[in-house]
């Protein structure tokens, strides 16, 4: 990924003058040296392409050079050293952007980012900002396969480092010759780091062995730096063009350099030929430095054939290749001829450059790569053991975190929504209490079940598990391999959360045994743990007998089993309560290979009754006994979390500060703690209905100032238990509940807050009335709206038939029964036993009729809307059948008979006005002819109305003129 964070902050970053350490200053000093032909201390055009051509692998023009030397000698023809030192530090090719990073992706990272590229095409790809993306594909040749529309293009250098620097970081083995100094410049290291560093990663492949020895990146383990780099072509230039001055190829250079005619020039040979072919001021170093840039081993014959026409044929130098290993007719003629002694001034000439160089330093230069090879094989093993060191510091490191988790990784689990099972680097979590209640869906991956399971809320702190059923048990998989020098996993912890209704004896724990994959001999004993209808905790013949499993409590049972120390540890809750010190082995029936059972049953103990099981954990690992304690710790209050919430929300926050300050155990105590709040809140509730009865404000008031919200809520659904003190009583002053007790008190506000709490609209009291009937029986008139808006049912009776409309005209209340009235009671309505609210007000006499005649007058209004209302819906109903009917009927029609003739239309009117008279009315009134049935008149307005219509509007229309009547 190439990432631009902001497009208007990319700029060149100008030329870095590099600084050199005092070695790489020698270095480059010998290199420029050694380019220096002439000797005259300055470089023209043919030296400087030489050197930059070695330094940056930069073919470079004649006008480019030229252009370049003007510019830095300030228009001469030659540079100097030190001008030449400069343009090498500054760089000739080396353009780089600051604001421009490169970035290393994933195959799955990289689709993401593309994706969000095409979603955002045409548009900034974040809101606000100028960032620019670009993908290149590193097996391809870094080519850019999409970008973002602003993305400027990189400078060619920066595009070739972070492309060389990844391919390294990839394990790639072959580089073009331009690329390696780019290479060493990006990776400022030692070669033995480069070397450790590419071997580790190499050796984590998955890919065929391959020597990287006989390819181009051997180069970067020889060489400490670019420096070194360029000294050793320097060196290599400056043999190559002396053997090409003498006229001689390369072959038989080789040859006149080999003196015993083995095939190898050893390092005497080789130092004096470099002398033979007058190099510069060469000593054993340097002879050592040109061989060791050559092979990264030294042989002890010395440097091979194929090395060195390697090193003088570079296969790129296709001009310098023809150059060395090409020779003119005449020159092949002159050395031929110098060779067999003939006479002539240029065979002469050239029989005196072939004298073989005489070896030269045998002792000096083995004794100098003793001290070298000494030097280098100290140095890795020093590079080796830091390596070492570092392995062993972050194993301790990780050692030491764990050996002080708090286990928090499993809350956190669970909080984040992370894979189940959760896997982490040496323990495995299978979460069961994630699932849908009733189902299978939410259970852990890689679970296999055998048997009746279903995903459940167990007791009354609704807990979330999973709940199985007689013989069923699970398979776990289990992620890891191996460790205890086995080849099973032999140093394991496991540990279980669980319930059992009823101890019975029941293997907890079994490696194998349970199926064809996993057989056991017949001396094998294939169950690791078990316990018995005791509820003691045992594993092959051992039992615990102080410490045992009680009946419907949540428990957690942790295995500690090390068949290499030929010991298994059991805890339960955290404490040790057996310990097996025999029977263990390696790769035994007791180490895991792959999965394991929970809860398996076989012949020995088969199992009638239920189990819930919360969470099962698998440590690649031994726990100690403070760790298994804290795991314990960690399930046991994650347990509690998810007891309280199921809680009701108003009563969680209380608990979840309660949970804080002291960690709730288990759900006894949670109950415990939630009945103590409860107490706490049916007492404020008991004190505020005994202030509305005795209609106290004042101490209301000041009740209510010192309730926390979850006792009011609670006060909210508080209602008072029947054939308790007063509770006779009570039910007079319509304080079974404070919502009727603040309704028949008329305290509008505290209504409210109740019903902000949740307090419930439908609650009745033991006579059937709700808190509608409070507010009408109390005529308040403001608490009765109030209650209405929340969507109080209007017309609700309560045991004896009675609605709120009822208790309101008993009592003559004007106001709440026009409330209630205009809110939809029917001041007509009739039910078992009991007149209707206005016969009620009737039997009240002259003190009533003001509201009887306001309450009829409503009524009237409201018939007389629904009347037209319905005449509306009927006529559109008639008119869409008529237009229906006709629509189908006059095709057909016209199909059957035809058209009338004259005739008959002309008697039809005949008979019409001889007789003067309209057909019955049931058929002349009929608006629809006669169709769909014929018309209907209803008995009780007379209108006429379709069949269909008619139905539900004769039945309505008998109720309301029954009230009218009586009225």
């Amino acid at each position: 990924l190439e990432y631009i964070l902001n497009v208007s902050d990319v700029v060149p970053r100008g030329k870095r003058t590099a600084s050199l350490s005092d070695q790489q200053e020698l270095l480059l000093h010998d290199a420029l040296q050694l380019a220096d032909t002439t000797c005259s201390g300055s470089f023209g055009i043919k030296e400087a392409r030489s050197i930059i051509q070695a330094a940056e692998d930069v073919h470079m023009t004649d006008a480019e050079l030229l252009k370049l030397i003007a510019h830095v000698s300030q228009g001469k023809d030659r540079l100097t050293m030190e001008q030449l030192s400069g343009v090498l530090r500054e760089g000739v090719r080396i353009d780089e952007d600051a604001g421009r990073h490169f970035v290393l992706l994933s195959l799955a990272e990289a689709e993401t980012i593309r994706c969000l590229m095409h979603i955002r095409q045409g548009q900034s790809l974040i809101p606000g900002t100028n960032v620019a993306l670009a993908l290149r594909c590193i097996p391809a040749g870094d080519i850019a396969f999409d970008c973002t529309a602003n993305h400027p293009s990189a400078p060619e250098y920066q595009r070739s480092a972070s492309l060389s620097c990844f391919r390294f970081i990839d394990s790639a083995m072959h580089y073009r010759p331009e690329e390696l100094p780019v290479l060493l410049r990006s990776i400022p290291a030692l070669p033995a780091q480069r070397h450790l560093f590419f071997s580790m990663v190499v050796s984590c492949r998955r890919r065929l062995a391959k020597r990287w020895e006989q390819t181009p990146l051997a180069k970067m383990f020889l060489c400490s730096d670019e420096w070194a780099m360029l000294k050793h072509r320097a060196q290599v230039l400056r043999v190559r063009e002396a053997i090409k001055q003498r006229g001689l190829l390369a072959h038989d250079a080789f040859l006149l350099f080999d003196r015993d005619n083995n095939g190898f020039l050893s390092l005497a040979e080789v130092y004096g030929a470099l002398e033979w072919i007058e190099l510069p001021r060469v000593s054993p170093e340097d002879v050592l430095f040109f061989v060791r840039g050559v092979v990264q081993q030294v042989d002890p014959r010395g440097l091979p054939y194929a090395s060195f026409i390697e090193m003088l044929c570079p296969q790129t130098a296709d001009s310098e290749l023809e150059d060395v290993t090409v020779m003119t007719s005449a020159k092949a003629e002159a050395v031929g001829a110098a060779s067999d002694g003939t006479d002539g001034a240029d065979a002469h000439g050239m029989a005196s450059m072939a004298v073989p160089p005489e070896p030269k330093g045998v002792e000096a230069l083995q004794q100098l790569l003793d001290e070298q090879l000494s030097e280098a094989a100290q140095a890795e093993v020093e590079l080796k053991q830091e390596e070492e060191r570092h392995k062993m510091q972050a194993k301790l490191f990780v050692e030491e975190q764990l050996l002080h988790s708090d286990f928090e990784w499993l809350r956190q689990s669970k909080a984040h929504s992370a894979m189940n099972p959760r896997l982490t680097q040496t323990s495995c979590f299978y979460d069961f209490a994630k699932g849908t209640e009733g189902t299978h869906a939410g259970t852990p991956r890689w679970v296999e079940v055998r048997g009746r399971w279903r995903c459940a809320s167990q007791g009354s702190a609704r807990v979330p598990c999973v709940k199985g059923s007689g013989g069923t048990f699970l398979v776990l998989r289990c992620p890891f391999r191996r460790n205890g020098g086995g080849v099973h996993l032999n140093q394991y912890t496991v540990t279980v959360q669980l319930m059992l209704p009823l101890i019975e004896r029941r293997t907890l724990l079994s490696s194998s045994g349970w199926d064809q994959y996993c057989r056991v001999g017949d001396a094998d004993d294939p169950v690791q743990l078990s316990v018995y209808s005791d509820g003691s905790i045992g594993t092959h013949g051992n039992s615990s007998q102080n410490v045992r499993m009680a009946p419907r409590v949540w428990h957690v049972v942790t295995a500690v089993v090390d068949c290499v120390g030929g010991a298994m540890r059991v805890y339960l809750d955290g404490r040790e309560v057996v310990e097996l010190s025999a029977k263990l082995i390696k790769d035994g029936i007791d180490s895991l290979k792959e999965r394991l059972a929970v809860l398996y049953s076989d012949e020995r103990a088969a199992c009638t009754g239920k189990f819930y099981l919360r969470s099962v954990c698998i440590h690649a690992r031994l726990l100690d006994s403070t760790q298994v304690a804290r795991e314990a710790s960690v399930l046991q209050a994650m347990l509690s979390e998810d007891a309280i919430k199921q809680v009701p929300k108003p009563l969680q926050v209380p608990l979840w500060k309660l949970h804080a300050e002291d960690p709730i155990s288990s759900t006894a105590e949670l109950r415990d703690r939630l009945h103590r709040l409860q107490r706490v809140a049916i007492d404020c509730a008991e004190r505020l209905c005994h202030a509305l009865e005795a209609k106290d404000t004042v101490r209301l008031n000041l009740i209510l100032d010192t309730l926390e919200p979850h006792q009011l809520a609670c006060c909210a659904a508080w209602k008072r238990p029947p054939l308790s003190e007063g509770w006779a009583q009570a039910a007079e002053a319509f304080s079974e509940s404070l919502l009727s007790a603040a309704a028949f008190a008329g305290e509008e506000m505290f209504v409210r807050r109740l019903l902000d709490e949740g307090a419930s609209l439908s609650q009745r009291d033991s006579r059937g009335y709700t808190a509608l009937h409070a507010a009408a029986a109390g005529n308040h008139v403001a608490v009765a709206r109030s209650l209405l808006e929340a969507k109080a049912q209007v017309d609700v009776p309560g045991n004896d038939r009675r609605t709120a409309l009822h208790l309101s005209c008993m009592q003559n209340f004007s106001e709440v029964a026009l409330v209630l009235a205009k809110a939809g009671a029917d001041p007509f309505r009739l039910s078992a036993g009991q007149d209707s609210p206005m016969a009620t007000l009737r039997n009240l006499g002259s003190c009533s009729l003001e509201l009887r005649r306001t309450l009829d007058s409503l009524c009237r209004n409201r018939l007389e809307v629904d009347g037209e209302d319905d005449t509306e819906e009927e006529e559109e109903e008639g008119e869409q059948h008529a237009d229906d009917a006709q629509k189908s009927i006059l095709p057909l029609a016209m199909q059957l008979g035809g058209n009338e003739s004259e005739e008959d239309q002309a008697a039809s009117d005949d008979s019409e006005s001889e007789s003067g008279q309209q057909a019955p009315s049931e058929q002349c009134d009929d608006p629809f002819g006669g169709k769909f049935g014929g018309s209907v008149a209803c008995p009780h307005c007379g209108r006429y109305m379709s069949r269909l219509a008619a139905e539900r509007h004769i039945s309505k229309c008998a109720a309301t003129t029954h009230h009218l009547r009586q009225g």
